[in-house]
């Protein structure tokens, strides 16, 4: 019998999941500006430091290998980055792509969904690279609570692949309508009409 979906892929090869509303912005992946929703896709394409098990309130490594390590005063965070996790083009993550993330966010409140441009602003000093896959964030008050930023119980600061935002005119009014991911799924085809899209688990 035919599987009644909008694709041509066998059924037994799709898990369906409600996007709960039609998009009314279609075919843009740019999520740290207001507008393209975020209903759960965010969850299959990006990746940020850590999420958080709601059930059991464990914390869970994404990109980092460890737990947050603060300073005394909490002026001063420290992350330490896995070290094999690639884009879906190939490209490895490495903390360049953190600190591009960061600084663009702080320096352009244009960039504003989730309110992390400003939070940036408002507790960050400046954030470095302490090895290829370590950062170290400067913070201008103690902040025992930055981390959380980076730790996903709905959504977190997700990292942006900075060898492609670093090539576009402006990131603003970039779509980003063919992602570069470093999450488990990539975008297949996407519904001109907002009810539907496909994504296909990375190899």
């Amino acid at each position: 019998e035919p599987s009644q979906l909008p694709v041509d892929v066998p059924r037994e090869e799709v898990f369906v999941a409600d996007q709960i509303f039609r998009y009314s912005v279609i075919d843009n992946y740019n999520f740290w500006v207001n507008g393209p929703h975020t209903p759960h896709r965010h969850a299959l394409m990006s990746e940020t430091f850590w999420y958080r098990d709601a059930e059991t309130g464990e914390r869970i490594n994404g990109v980092a290998a460890s737990d947050p390590i603060y300073n005394e005063d909490f002026t001063q965070l420290n992350v330490d980055l896995r070290d094999n996790i690639y884009w879906s083009d190939g490209v490895q993550f490495t903390a360049d792509d953190v600190v591009y993330t960061v600084e663009l966010l702080k320096s352009n409140p244009e960039l504003a969904a989730s309110g992390w441009s400003a939070e940036f602003n408002n507790f960050l000093d400046s954030v470095e690279k302490t090895g290829d896959f370590s950062v170290q964030f400067n913070l201008n008050q103690p902040a025992p609570r930055f981390h959380t930023l980076f730790e996903t119980r709905w959504n977190g600061v997700y990292i942006m692949p900075k060898h492609v935002f670093e090539t576009v005119e402006d990131p603003v009014t970039f779509t980003f309508s063919e992602p570069v991911v470093l999450g488990a799924y990539n975008v297949v085809e996407a519904d001109p009409n907002g009810y539907w899209e496909l994504f296909e688990r990375r190899e």
